[in-house]
């Protein structure tokens, strides 16, 4: 639940809008097993402004049989989506400085790239286009003192794109889909967030800081049940 948050680099894979916010070089990763059957992951860096990322997924090596169950050999599936992705605030446009909440305002574009391997008909390709939006404050309102901080994001994932293209000639339209996300900072040590999707799931996460360098965060989700 991270698209009304996006207050570091994964804003990359989130809500782009929020590298507006991104000071200074940050460069995160991450690695998933799954019993060791398939892999997952992202590494990305982004500077102020501007992200590029890679997400892949690797199935690894699949049995191919016949049809009385005998192996045959093996084959693979894996895939990737390079990522770019560019952020600034209204701020930023010298035409629009002076606008109420110039500052608060972030806005951005996502391209993303996917390449599917495995055997000849199932591998394609694909591009698309994201637009995401964010108003993020910092400053708290003397009315509530407990909330030290507040955003509003939204993100509509593939709003244009190419068909993903299989060698079989069969095309995938992306799916399009709005994201909407919200967070509060309470007395600086806790933050509360939640995203809600046109596809009717809804993601919630709570983060408490006690002291700095030390989080403790949960999180819920409702895609059908609850997990």
């Amino acid at each position: 639940a991270f698209v009304g948050l996006a207050d570091d680099g994964n804003a990359l894979f989130y809500n782009p809008a929020g590298l507006a916010w991104v000071k200074g070089l940050s460069v995160l990763s991450s690695y998933e097993a799954r019993l060791g059957i398939a892999g997952y992951g992202t590494i990305s860096a982004s500077l102020p402004h501007f992200g590029f990322g890679i997400h892949y997924f690797d199935f690894g090596e699949i049995p191919k049989t016949d049809e009385f169950g005998n192996v045959l050999g093996t084959f693979s599936y894996r895939n990737y989506a390079l990522i770019a992705a560019a952020g600034m605030k209204v701020s930023d446009l010298p035409f629009l400085a002076r606008m109420p909440f110039a500052e608060n305002i972030g806005f951005g574009l996502k391209a993303k790239f996917l390449k599917v391997n495995t055997l000849d008909p199932g591998s394609g390709t694909g591009f698309a286009i994201d637009l995401p939006f964010l108003f993020r404050s910092e400053s708290p309102s003397p009315r509530v003192p407990i909330i030290t901080s507040y955003g509003v994001g939204v993100v509509i994932e593939n709003l244009i794109g190419l068909p993903i293209k299989y060698e079989s000639g069969h095309q995938e339209n992306w799916p399009r889909k709005l994201i909407i996300g919200i967070s509060f900072g309470l007395l600086d040590q806790v933050i509360l967030t939640m995203d809600a999707t046109s596809e009717k799931s809804i993601h919630l996460g709570v983060e408490w800081t006690p002291f700095p360098a030390v989080s403790f965060r949960t999180g819920f989700k409702n895609e059908g049940v609850w997990i």
